[in-house]
């Protein structure tokens, strides 16, 4: 274990807590300009569940060629589907999540859609019911 690291990363950490307990609330009342914009919708069809992402940069252009990410948790954390897609000219994907699928588990189902360039820049869960 490196201790000297250790203790430089905490004494950040405890400056960094406290720039951030000195910045005013209206400093993060507004949305951050740096992160896109993500719109799904969640339709069941024969099959399964059609997952549409809608992806969008801050400025509102389509985030055309955005790596989206798509995953259904079961039991809360447990990974039952996951699909990696990229957008169409629109910031468009969409991807069927087998029924299979969503059979498994006992309860607590989400859908989690991120999108981004090299990381996710915007995140949207669906709890499915």
């Amino acid at each position: 274990m490196d201790l000297p690291f250790l203790a430089k990363a905490a004494a950040r950490w405890r400056r960094a807590v406290t720039a951030l307990d000195a910045t005013d609330d209206e400093a993060f009342a507004g949305p951050d300009p740096h992160l896109w914009c993500l719109q799904i919708e969640a339709t069941p069809e024969e099959g399964g569940l059609r997952v549409k992402a809608r992806a969008s940069m801050p400025d509102g252009a389509p985030a055309a060629g955005a790596t989206v990410e798509i995953w259904l948790d079961v039991d809360d954390y447990t990974r039952a589907f996951r699909a990696e897609l990229r957008s169409d000219h629109r910031g468009e994907t969409s991807v069927l999540v087998p029924a299979e699928a969503l059979r498994r588990g006992g309860g607590g189902r989400y859908v989690h859609v991120t999108a981004g360039d090299r990381w996710p820049m915007a995140e949207r869960i669906l709890a499915l019911i």
